[in-house]
């Protein structure tokens, strides 16, 4: 986090054509490094996807939601969201994901997610509020895990996606 605050603040005075034309430069080495290794750098893979997806719903773009790069961030995020639930100590969930089924946690599962590969990823990636999450298809026990496999607080106003 002290690295990722640390390039917010080198940018912040920063025009948004400056920080498109440093992105274009470098781009292309980050892009091919994360091609080469995504195992490796997962969560470098994780963050681009989801923060793609950022940007295209502030652009009102609600396209490209199912990709190979979509389907594989969203089992990477199955990988923070098990680092969550045992760091908590909460039960497992099971995630389902275009009829592909997860285990996550190394409890037993309490609760079913069932989603396209966009859907999950946006669910576990704390882009949903708690009202969309009690609406999106979970079946089971969600209060016992939903503490659990929130990364982060989860948005006050929907994104509406």
């Amino acid at each position: 986090q002290v690295w990722v605050d640390r390039q917010v603040a080198e940018r912040s005075a920063a025009s948004l054509f400056d920080v498109i034309t440093e992105w274009t430069a470098v781009a292309p080495t980050f892009e091919s490094m994360i091609e080469a290794r995504p195992d490796r750098l997962w969560g470098l893979t994780y963050d681009l996807v989801v923060h793609e997806h950022d940007l295209r719903t502030a652009l009102g773009d609600r396209s490209d939601r199912a990709t190979d790069g979509v389907a594989l961030a969203a089992r990477l995020g199955l990988r923070l969201a098990a680092m969550d639930l045992n760091a908590r100590n909460f039960p497992g969930v099971r995630v389902v994901i275009d009829g592909e089924p997860f285990v996550v946690g190394e409890r037993d599962p309490v609760a079913t997610v069932s989603g396209s590969a966009f859907d999950v990823l946006r669910l576990l990636g704390s882009r949903r509020t708690i009202e969309e999450i009690r609406a999106a298809h979970i079946e089971g026990d969600l209060d016992a895990v939903l503490g659990g496999f929130l990364h982060m607080d989860p948005p006050v106003v929907s994104l509406g996606e």
